[in-house]
């Protein structure tokens, strides 16, 4: 009679926090070159997104896990959310808006972005259904797919294992905002992986937080559809600081509403 086979170690356990933080920037890395190899190639360039989103930051982890045998779902906590789930996040998504927009107005004041960021942003502007779609689908869809697996699914739950859930969250974020290599708009990327972590501390789910910053993008990108330029100019506006202060609150009571069922300590302990 053979004995059973032992418990395959779990995905986070068998890499740890150093080795999955050195894949996670090289996958990171070798996404924004190829990003800018696929520039070339197609004709609009958020094709280049969306190809390489698919690709490496969300594919690679995701066929690493399934080589080694083991389910992403499970790994990457891809669980189902209520309804009232979605709800919460969604008002949480809106109200951010506001006060991220005001941070990188402020931002931009403090370190002037690019000459060239105005153009660079028209080219990036749908134009007819076709790029509306690809534009859709990288920007709302596979960007926050590849990126929540990448600094929430893999780094922060390793992370969980060797500090605080506080400091967990800080340091995935920064490295989120980070490699986006935007300096003009770091505290408006700061504040979006913040966010991000804490849904996902809260609510024990990837999903979740993909679902944040997929719809933030997609109201970042509807602005930017509708004309709205490179700067919200909320920070020149009177009503800017209020608003933004009003929408803060909203985002701590649906950060609280989401954790009311779950401690904020980790249960993702990996040694």
């Amino acid at each position: 009679m053979t004995s059973p086979s032992p418990p395959t170690r779990p995905f986070l356990e068998i890499y740890g926090f150093t080795r999955l933080f050195v894949l996670a920037m090289a996958l990171v890395f070798l996404h924004l070159a190829l990003v800018g190899s696929l520039q070339e190639v197609f004709p609009y360039e958020m094709s280049a997104l969306l190809v390489s989103s698919l690709l490496l930051l969300a594919g690679f982890p995701l066929l690493l896990v399934r080589i080694l045998g083991q389910s992403p779902r499970d790994t990457f906590h891809l669980k189902g959310l209520r309804p009232s789930t979605f709800l919460l996040l969604s008002l949480l998504t809106v109200a951010a808006v506001v006060p991220i927009d005001l941070l990188t107005a402020w931002n931009m004041r403090l370190v002037p972005p690019p000459d060239d960021l105005a153009a660079t942003l028209a080219q990036l502007q749908p134009h007819g259904p076709g790029q509306w779609i690809i534009a859709l689908a990288a920007a709302s869809v596979a960007a926050p797919l590849g990126e929540e697996i990448v600094f929430r699914g893999m780094l922060q739950q390793s992370a969980l294992g060797h500090m605080a859930p506080t400091e967990a969250v800080l340091l995935c974020a920064f490295l989120f905002a980070a490699v986006h290599l935007q300096v003009y708009a770091l505290l408006g990327l700061l504040s979006v992986g913040v966010i991000a972590g804490v849904i996902f501390l809260r609510t024990r789910s990837l999903t979740a937080s993909i679902y944040f910053h997929g719809l933030y993008n997609l109201i970042s990108l509807l602005s930017l559809g509708f004309g709205q330029g490179e700067e919200t100019g909320l920070a020149d506006k009177p009503l800017g600081l209020p608003l933004a202060v009003v929408g803060l609150a909203v985002v701590i009571w649906v950060l609280r509403r989401l954790g009311s069922d779950a401690s904020t300590e980790s249960t993702w302990k990996t040694g």
